[in-house]
């Protein structure tokens, strides 16, 4: 499992834990070019700084910063 992997699955147990994401698809993947890249709803993004929305922005962070502290 690469790192987007890694985060990803931090993120959907977070996910598990937020009442008001239940019904929200966001996913950490990586992109074709090796990045990494969001999903949020159906919508694709470059990278975390570019979700639009902070409540998801925040998590996803949220998410990264526990990964860091368990790589």
């Amino acid at each position: 499992m690469g790192i987007a992997g890694q985060i990803e699955k931090v993120l959907q147990q977070k996910l598990l834990s937020r009442s008001d994401m239940f019904t929200r698809s966001i996913h950490v993947g990586t992109a074709p070019d090796g990045s990494l890249r969001v999903e949020v709803d159906g919508r694709f993004y470059p990278g975390i700084d570019q979700v639009t929305e902070p409540a998801v922005r925040e998590l996803l962070q949220a998410a990264v910063k526990e990964w860091e502290l368990t790589a």
